[in-house]
């Protein structure tokens, strides 16, 4: 994004009426930490509010929406000895694609993130979930009408209500599955892309009366059986992105161990 473009985006968020969910101001610098959390809070609003992107933005009064400038320079911050974009991107999950904008608007220096709306799952920062009630900054859990709100968006019609196409025998489901959701090669698949092709499996496998298990999901990829670790992990993150759970918790043999959506 070029200057001329940053400026008239910046113009653009400051005659906005009020401070929208999906927008941060700030004037000074803030602590990595409390970042990571606007990072988090601010890509779930994007997504509640059905906006591609959302903005932390610093140089800009918080009550008034006067442009002040910033001294904040991000480049130059480090958290431990790594760099602060590395830092953040590192804590958030799934990974967002956030960019950092440094200009100048009428000589005033300007810091603006660029965030990405969540897509499939709630944003993580730390291994916790937030979104933004008017003006602050929440845990998403402490707010569970938003979290509905925001499945709701992510599966806009559930499996069970829904119907991929009359007339199937349930034991052709998952013949027609390479039809309904073909993949790319593993390879060239990112980590959202994975999480969202296990857990669309988890579902087809649920309405043919079956049950995901990693042996499913190598057939399902075309991973070779002495691959078996590579399954393992790409259902590990399903689970931890909340999209895929367990039959039974107590069973300690992942080889064997069957999943369901979490819905189910």
């Amino acid at each position: 994004m070029n200057t001329h473009n940053l400026n008239a985006l910046l113009h653009e968020l400051t005659v906005l009426s009020g401070e929208s969910e999906w927008i941060e101001f700030k004037c000074s610098y803030v602590d990595p930490v409390e970042i990571g959390q606007y990072l988090s809070a601010i890509a779930n609003a994007a997504a509640l509010h059905h906006n591609e992107k959302g903005y932390l933005v610093w140089g800009i009064d918080n009550d008034t929406h006067r442009i002040v400038g910033t001294s904040f320079k991000p480049r130059s911050v480090k958290k431990g000895n790594e760099e602060l974009e590395n830092w953040l991107g590192q804590l958030l999950f799934p990974s967002v694609d956030f960019r950092i904008h440094e200009f100048e608007y009428e000589t005033k220096p300007i810091v603006l993130f660029e965030v990405p709306a969540a897509l499939h799952t709630p944003v993580r920062f730390q291994g916790m979930e937030y979104i933004r009630v008017g003006s602050y900054k929440k845990k998403l859990h402490d707010y569970p009408e938003k979290e509905r709100a925001l499945w709701a968006i992510f599966q806009p019609q559930s499996f069970e209500q829904g119907i991929a196409a009359a007339g199937v025998k349930s034991d052709d489901v998952l013949t027609l599955k390479t039809l309904l959701f073909a993949p790319k090669k593993l390879a060239d698949m990112s980590t959202a892309d994975r999480i969202r092709a296990c857990f669309q499996h988890a579902c087809l496998c649920l309405v043919s009366n079956k049950f995901m298990t990693n042996t499913s999901l190598r057939e399902r990829f075309g991973i070779k059986e002495q691959n078996a670790a590579v399954a393992s992990r790409i259902i590990a993150e399903t689970v931890k992105a909340g999209l895929v759970k367990l039959i039974d918790p107590t069973n300690k043999s992942r080889k064997h161990a069957k999943y369901v959506p979490f819905w189910f």
